[in-house]
């Protein structure tokens, strides 16, 4: 469902172990969320064809209110906004998700001085950004492991779980990784 109907940055997040799933009657069209404290929190939007999701919208809210639990949705993309207040909800926007191509972002920060003046800064002070391509070496992730590590252990720093992922090994695998190195490595 997700390869053929998906829409958002956030479905690959819906896939994850920590989120249950409610369906659409003919199984077309799915909800991704979790529940605490009799709260259902739906990450996104629904999944499935276009025709299906405010039936699917509408299908989940009584669910919800079967269990006794009240719904939010996080994250949700503006064309469906309006579905959800026709359903009775209410929109709180805290910000928007920011998406950037790499390739043309390299192009234009290439032509920006403040850009350049930064990246020379860094480099006169031995720092390096390296992108590695999976596999990784063993090496490799047991750094990236410290690192998550030394973070978490920071007040206040926990892993953003639902919807950022959390360090997975076999995840951190298979994605590519950018890494800034100082002088020692």
């Amino acid at each position: 469902i997700t390869d053929e109907h998906g829409r958002s940055a956030l479905d690959f997040f819906k896939l994850w172990p920590d989120k249950s799933y409610f369906f659409s009657h003919d199984h077309q069209c799915f909800m991704a969320y979790k529940t605490a404290w009799s709260v259902a929190v739906g990450l996104g939007d629904p999944v499935g064809p276009e025709t299906e999701l405010e039936d699917t919208v509408r299908a989940f809210l009584r669910f919800c209110a079967d269990n006794g639990w009240s719904a939010a949705f996080h994250q949700v993309l503006p064309d469906l906004v309006p579905v959800y207040r026709r359903l009775g909800l209410q929109v709180l926007k805290v910000g928007e998700e920011a998406v950037i191509d790499l390739e043309r972002f390299n192009l234009l920060a290439a032509e920006r001085k403040e850009f350049r003046r930064a990246r020379r800064r860094f480099q006169g002070e031995g720092y390096a950004t390296v992108r590695y391509l999976p596999p990784h070496p063993p090496g490799l992730l047991d750094e990236i492991r410290e690192v998550s590590d030394e973070w978490l252990s920071l007040p206040g720093r926990r892993e953003r779980g639902f919807t950022m992922g959390r360090f997975e090994r076999g995840y951190v695998g298979e994605t590519p990784l950018f890494v800034l190195r100082d002088q020692a490595g």
